[in-house]
């Protein structure tokens, strides 16, 4: 905004003031709020004209438990009872001069509600339970109640403080409906479930002993467990598992390949959530063995893609090494081999398609192994998609006299350094259509350059972050980039619609004739249609006029259509000269105005005196 070198509009002086002064008392506000019983209550009157300060004072009884300060004129407290009242109210001044204002007060009875959710907390037979219901609403004391089922056998409820309490004797899904009373015999009833659950046996290990293993032979049982409360946690807390194998600490699994023989002595513990622990002795046996030669690998074979390097290794288990390979049928697909002294299938696939083949595998006392294996090769993938720009944060549309941070962003990064530029433009829609210079980038130009380095994404500009304002003016605002990259060339357009005018500030100078008002802002439409002023009197004032409104087509249009108004875009300074006929300014408290364009009315602005 550049309103400091805004040129003025000046109306012709308007006299439109005129103040007198009025020491009656008024007592306010005429009416007062509803209250209800239990529920803090406050209502401040106000006595204009008082001289000196007022006193206050009612000629009747206020509703039970409200009382009057006579100091500030505040009613407070909290209702006892539910009625309609009525009751005079007298403010007295220093002077001795009063005012009265007779008031009805009605008190209803606050609504009782149980406030505590169903289903309640669960319950365990064997424990403690506890637990409070909860009452809102209505006058204590209550008493509580069940009015229909029953509560779980061992759990009570206390009829003053709506506590349930004791230890349940039985487990299972329990309904039944409470009912509260308060002082006053007003009721409610809210209907609960509560369940309870059975009692935790002890925890203890099932397992009575473990199989026994091979050395090399894949080893796999469980210690199991029951009773306590699960998670578990399985430890070996003394002695040893067999070479190769472990106790999973999760699920009490014992697994691995055994690699020695003999016999093996340890004892595993189980710990349960609530820190529980039990445990038991096993013995592990694993014996000698002798394994049969063959391939472990599994088929079929991860696949291959034409004209990208192979490479996976066959493995083979028992028998003597060392071992050699061999295809005993069928064929690799054209481009791989297999290599007879490690059983490496290597090369780079020429054809796609899936091979099926054997293969042979024989130790060195000439015992084999077959498998028969699948291999699929697969079409090259197609070559990544090329990288296109786009815009970041930009919208489709935007206010006026907002600045919009945003960025240029690339799907994907490329592998060379991209450059670029970023050019603005607009088109004006109001009703004086000139360009604003206010739209531009925060650069101050409405041109930018960029990069987005190798192997990045987004864009970095001259300054630490981009942005562009809107300014003043209603059209669209257009974004155009431009880049070394193939059909790296992208646009957006931002829509500023037309709106009502928006006032930035309001001020006012005391002259000798009265007072000059200052109102500065602007109108995206390139127009006014009118303003309207409201005047408020200072204390103790009145005022013969509050109102006023002023066309301001033919002024607004001579600015607007005026080369002076090109710089400033839709911005104004518009100064309304007024003068008092009778009194003073003084007399008055603020001045409000709002403005009206095509579109709508601004939002209001109070100027103070």
């Amino acid at each position: 905004m550049h309103h400091s070198r805004l040129p003025s509009w000046i109306l012709p002086a308007l006299a439109i003031v005129a103040l007198n002064a009025n020491a009656d008392i008024k007592i306010t506000p005429a009416n007062l709020p509803d209250g209800a019983v239990g529920v803090a209550y406050s209502a401040t009157l106000k006595a204009d004209g008082c001289a000196g300060g007022c006193t206050w004072s009612t000629s009747s009884t206020l509703p039970g438990g409200l009382s009057l300060a006579a100091g500030s004129g505040t009613i407070s407290g909290t209702p006892e009872t539910a009625g309609t009242f009525h009751f005079t109210i007298t403010a007295k001044d220093q002077k001795s001069q009063s005012a009265s204002q007779s008031y009805t007060l009605t008190i209803f009875n606050a609504p009782i509600t149980i406030n505590s959710t169903s289903p309640l907390p669960d319950g365990k037979v064997g424990n403690a339970y506890s637990q409070t219901l909860s009452v809102s609403g209505g006058v204590a004391p209550y008493t509580w109640t069940v009015i229909a089922n029953a509560l779980p056998a061992g759990i009570s409820l206390n009829a003053s403080s709506g506590a349930l309490s004791g230890t349940p004797t039985a487990a299972g899904d329990f309904s039944f409906t409470v009912k509260v009373v308060d002082k006053n015999q007003a009721s409610t009833t809210k209907a609960f479930t509560l369940t309870v659950a059975a009692s935790t046996p002890p925890l203890k290990i099932t397992a009575a002993s473990l199989p026994g293993g091979t050395v090399g032979v894949a080893y796999s049982q469980s210690v199991t467990a029951a009773g306590g409360a699960t998670p578990y946690t399985w430890t070996a807390i003394a002695g040893s598992l067999p070479p190769g194998l472990s106790l999973n600490p999760a699920n009490g699994s014992v697994t691995g390949t055994p690699s020695s023989a003999g016999t093996f002595n340890f004892t595993a513990q189980v710990r349960d959530s609530n820190n529980a622990t039990a445990s038991q002795a096993f013995t592990v046996t694993i014996a000698n063995a002798t394994p049969n030669l063959a391939i472990t690998t599994a088929s079929p074979l991860p696949a291959g893609t034409i004209g990208a390097a192979y490479s996976q290794n066959l493995v083979a288990v028992g028998g003597t090494p060392p071992y050699s390979w061999s295809l005993t049928s069928g064929a690799l697909p054209n481009g791989l081999g297999l290599n007879s002294a490690t059983g490496a299938i290597t090369g780079t696939p020429a054809n796609t398609g899936t091979s099926s083949f054997t293969v042979r595998v024989t130790d060195r006392s000439s015992a084999v192994a077959d498998q028969s294996f699948q291999l699929t090769v697969a079409s090259a993938p197609p070559p990544p998609a090329a990288p296109t720009l786009s815009f970041s944060g930009v919208p489709d549309s935007a206010g006026s006299g907002v600045q919009m941070p945003f960025n240029v962003v690339l799907s994907s990064a490329a592998p060379q350094t991209v450059t670029g530029q970023v050019i603005l433009t607009f088109q004006p829609d109001a009703a004086a259509a000139k360009d604003d210079p206010a739209i531009q980038f925060s650069t101050g130009s409405r041109s930018v350059s960029f990069t987005i380095p190798a192997g990045a994404t987004n864009a970095v500009f001259p300054s630490a972050a981009l942005a562009f304002q809107t300014g003043t003016v209603a059209g669209t605002l257009n974004l155009a980039v431009s880049s070394n990259l193939p059909n790296g060339n992208v646009s957006h357009s931002v829509v500023i619609p037309r709106a009502g005018p928006i006032i930035a500030g309001a001020s006012v100078t005391p002259n000798s004739s009265g007072f000059q008002l200052q109102v500065a802002g602007f109108s995206n439409t390139r127009e006014l249609a009118g303003a309207s002023f409201h005047f408020t009197a200072a204390p103790g004032q009145t005022l013969q006029t509050s109102d006023l409104n002023v066309s301001l087509a033919s002024l607004a249009g001579q600015w607007y259509t005026s080369s002076a108004s090109t710089p400033f875009g839709g911005q104004f300074l518009l100064v309304v000269p007024f003068s008092v006929s009778q009194g003073a300014a003084s007399g008055l408290a603020s001045v409000t105005v709002q403005l009206q364009n095509g579109q709508s009315a601004s939002a209001a602005a109070t100027a103070k005196f």
